[in-house]
């Protein structure tokens, strides 16, 4: 090499010298006498030259002979050049030492990691030291990459476990789905084979929960709610609980259940809404699937005809081998445990429980970034329509949620007489009629939310089919609401209630030590004032009057914090007293 010839003759034999292979990856040592050729033909190497003169390269072992490498070509200068020989590039004295790591005494030559800025014959790296992959990412728009890095982040620090009834009563969540699976019936015989269910039963939440301590409320909201869902349909976007005449004076406030987060989410949810439970046997999944396959001469034409009308809209027509196709991708999803699910299969459940169900959702499906990706045409009423007769069907609606690929079971509290009801109270009969809650079949802006899967003689008699399908009423405000009615707690499933009530044992204890200790502060407060005006201080000056006993409780009552501090004050002035 051309450098290796301007060295002193004495100094060649001085040094050993050793040719080094460097990769941008990292280093690779060659032989001793490697072929320049082949190496400078690789893009991602470029060649150093070393030395064993005692650890600090050519130069000598103070390290001051110690060459740098250009970060445009990647040739290696001497120490004291301040352009690159080759492309003139000025040299970087951020990278003088890149290439400084000891030499090896048995063999001349150093392993040495690349200098940052690597430039190759491609182009430069978009890479810049100090960023997370997060926001690389973010720049490169990456969402394929972002999406694993975002479920596998963990920003909860704390995060609260989640004790829904099922999973908190295992046992007879087991035994509700056993009696689930047991009431499933199938009309055989008929063009309209599908399965149907024998009980018609709407979970809702217990009134005792109103009850409970403040605090121990936020927490059984907390473990039970979806808070996310919560938050996108009540305040992100007004799709449920947006009409003040439905959540207050009607009482008919809805509450997002969580549930597991896979494909299962809406069979999940439906169960939860009817029987409190998840599917985790896929025993529902399984009756989907047979549906389908047993009920699709009369699914498929209703489902064909629907899509067909939704591809006119957007101009295109699909060939009949196409919707063959598309229909047979859709009853695999329905057996595939995990696999995510379509309207149909909603349409569906609608005929297999007999009922409407009403979907509240988000109208459009946002990134990360909150830009719109596509519309959600999940939101509206399916109505079981391929029954024979409504008589068949139960005229009391399910409610879901649906945000972003997933669904939420929307559930009411039941209204707070019933538990005067049940425990047989003065005014209690066991004729009691059933609790309504208002569910509204309009969205915020007032328009009637859609109706799936019309053929086109139905479509403008939305009205009459909601007449015919629901029970409704229309408000004062002249909102239009669907009738959802909560059975009586003595006609409501015996193992569904014991499920309850095993599950709010533990919050009932929570709440008793909450109302235990505000019971025992009120009563030090109490002994500390008749301490104070036994001992002749003023009942309405001073600090330790029974007057200002009443500040600080008015104090305490807006700063825990001060309630508790307080607390322990008080039981040592109390100590002193006595």
């Amino acid at each position: 090499m051309q450098q290796q010839q301007q060295q002193p003759h004495h100094q060649q034999h001085q040094h050993n010298m050793a040719i080094t292979a460097t990769a941008t990856t990292g280093t690779i040592p060659t032989s001793t006498s490697p072929s320049p050729t082949n190496a400078s033909n690789d893009p991602y190497f470029y060649l150093t030259v070393t030395g064993a003169g005692g650890g600090g390269g050519i130069g000598g072992p103070g390290g001051s002979g110690q060459k740098w490498t250009c970060t445009s070509c990647t040739y290696a200068n001497w120490p004291k050049s301040q352009r690159c020989v080759m492309c003139y590039t000025n040299r970087n004295v951020n990278n003088n030492n890149a290439n400084g790591s000891p030499g090896s005494p048995q063999f001349g030559s150093s392993v040495r990691p690349c200098s940052p800025p690597v430039i190759i014959e491609t182009g430069p790296l978009f890479i810049e030291s100090g960023l997370s992959l997060i926001y690389m990412c973010v720049k490169l728009q990456r969402e394929d990459i972002l999406t694993h890095l975002l479920a596998a982040l963990d920003t909860s620090g704390a995060v609260v476990p989640k004790r829904v009834p099922s999973e908190v009563c295992q046992e007879t969540a087991a035994d509700i789905r056993r009696h689930v699976a047991a009431s499933f019936k199938q009309r055989k015989g008929t063009d309209f084979a599908c399965y149907f269910v024998t009980d018609n039963v709407t979970f809702a939440l217990p009134s005792e929960i109103e009850h409970l301590h403040p605090s121990v409320q936020k927490i059984l909201f907390d473990e039970l709610l979806d808070r996310d869902v919560q938050k996108e349909l009540e305040e992100e976007s007004p799709i449920i609980n947006w009409s003040m005449e439905c959540t207050q004076r009607l009482g008919s406030r809805l509450y997002a259940l969580w549930n597991r987060s896979a494909g299962d989410c809406l069979l999940d949810s439906v169960l939860q809404a009817t029987w409190g439970v998840f599917d985790r046997d896929n025993t529902l999944r399984r009756i989907l699937s047979d549906s389908l396959c047993d009920a699709a001469a009369s699914l498929y034409p209703r489902w064909k005809e629907a899509e067909a009308w939704q591809a006119n809209l957007n101009h295109y027509t699909l060939a009949e081998a196409q919707w063959q196709e598309d229909w047979a991708v859709l009853v695999s999803l329905a057996s595939q445990p995990g696999a995510a699910l379509e309207q149909l299969h909603i349409f569906t459940l609608a005929h297999v429980f007999r009922r409407p169900i009403i979907v509240y959702g988000v109208k459009c499906i946002k990134s990360f970034r909150g830009e719109d990706l596509g519309l959600a045409r999940f939101e509206g009423i399916y109505l079981p329509l391929l029954w024979e007769c409504p008589s068949f069907c139960w005229k009391s609606p399910i409610a879901l949620g649906y945000t972003r690929g997933h669904f939420s079971a929307l559930v009411p509290i039941e209204p707070p007489d019933v538990d005067v009801i049940a425990r047989g109270g003065a005014h209690s009969t066991l004729h009691r009629q059933d609790d309504i809650i208002y569910l509204p079949l309009m969205s915020a802006d007032r328009k009637l939310l859609p109706i799936h899967f019309l053929t086109e003689k139905e479509m403008g008699q939305e009205e009459e089919l909601i007449r015919e399908w629901l029970d409704f009423r229309v408000t004062e405000s002249g909102l239009l609401v669907a009738l959802q009615r909560l059975q009586p707690p003595m006609r409501r499933p015996a193992l569904v209630m014991q499920m309850l009530d095993e599950w709010l044992h533990l919050y009932r204890n929570l709440s008793l030590g909450k109302n235990a200790t505000n019971a025992r502060l009120n009563q030090l407060l109490s002994m500390a004032a008749e301490r104070n005006e036994r001992h002749g201080l003023s009942s309405s000056g001073g600090p330790g009057g029974l007057g200002g006993a009443t500040q600080q409780q008015q104090q305490q009552q807006q700063n825990p914090q001060q309630r508790q501090m307080q607390r322990v004050t008080d039981e040592e002035h109390v100590n002193e007293s006595e």
